[in-house]
């Protein structure tokens, strides 16, 4: 049976975070149709119990193994009966009417693709949501540790917007996906998420592929949601966080880059990771 909205959560032991984000959606969606799928990526806190307990309604994945962001958002994707889907993570909130005025907002503009609300911290300031498509030049000085040392310099600044207050509705590059509102037609047209990403880019590669298709892509300020922010993957060390990221970040430079962008990148972050490694490990052996 079709309904408004189709609703994938993908989680990853944020049992508690989950089950507010579930409360939310009921308590302040009220004027659509709407199904939720939760795909649990092998939870070890008790996450699909809750579900099961708490939550009955709601279609539940239980896999086996950690399957990653983009391939277990896939598994719902293929369960869905929504007019509009939305990839939205554990760790949001939405507030009132998020999800009523976003289906309005995309239902009256055939030409957007996929949208998302206005995101905030806990305390209630803004959390930066969209970016400008990754380019060379920034990643190339990023690899250099140029960020950590300028962390002002404009040309970072504009790669993740932050002279922009997001208050007015603007179609951007990307958006996060933690919360990404997105018509089903295109899916049907472009596919869906690429599954070599594990985790980091699968989002940004979809939006390049929504933009090339010729959609928009627009930030939607009039609706809002509080997201904890990286509540999966801030159980990684930071060691692991950095090795996902920038393997991911190659796969879309390789995929969606020139080719000597791709090996110029490779052979930087090799030279970061060889930094790195005898920074914390080549020192035990000198003082032996």
């Amino acid at each position: 049976m079709t309904c408004d909205l189709s609703i994938i959560i993908v989680n990853w032991n944020t049992k508690n975070l989950l089950k507010q984000c579930l409360e939310s959606i009921k308590a302040h969606t009220k004027k659509i149709s709407y199904e939720i799928i939760v795909a649990d990526n092998s939870s070890t806190d008790g996450s699909a119990d809750m579900v099961e307990a708490h939550f009955p309604e709601v279609v539940l994945i239980k896999n086996k193994k950690n399957l990653g962001y983009g391939r277990a958002n896939n598994q719902g994707l293929k369960m869905c009966h929504g007019k509009y889907v939305l990839f939205l993570n554990s760790d949001i909130a939405v507030n009132n009417n998020c999800l009523d005025e976003m289906f309005e907002f995309m239902k009256s503009h055939p030409g957007v693709g996929a949208s998302a609300c206005k995101l905030t911290y806990p305390d209630g300031s803004l959390q930066h949501s969209c970016r400008q498509f990754p380019s060379f030049k920034v990643f190339f000085l990023m690899l250099l540790g140029l960020r950590a040392v300028f962390p002002k310099m404009r040309i970072f600044r504009e790669y993740l917007m932050l002279d922009w207050d997001h208050a007015d509705l603007r179609e951007v590059d990307q958006i996060m996906g933690s919360f990404m509102f997105v018509r089903k037609e295109v899916l049907a047209r472009i596919g869906s998420f690429d599954e070599r990403y594990w985790m980091y880019f699968e989002e940004v590669d979809l939006c390049l592929r929504i933009k090339r298709a010729g959609w928009k892509i627009v930030h939607y300020p009039y609706a809002s949601a509080i997201h904890y922010l990286s509540k999966s993957s801030e159980q990684w060390s930071e060691t692991k966080r950095t090795v996902e990221f920038n393997k991911s970040l190659l796969k879309y430079f390789r995929k969606n880059g020139k080719w000597h962008e791709y090996y110029i990148l490779t052979i930087l972050s090799k030279i970061r990771y060889l930094s790195w490694f005898i920074k914390s490990k080549g020192h035990v052996n000198l003082d032996r």
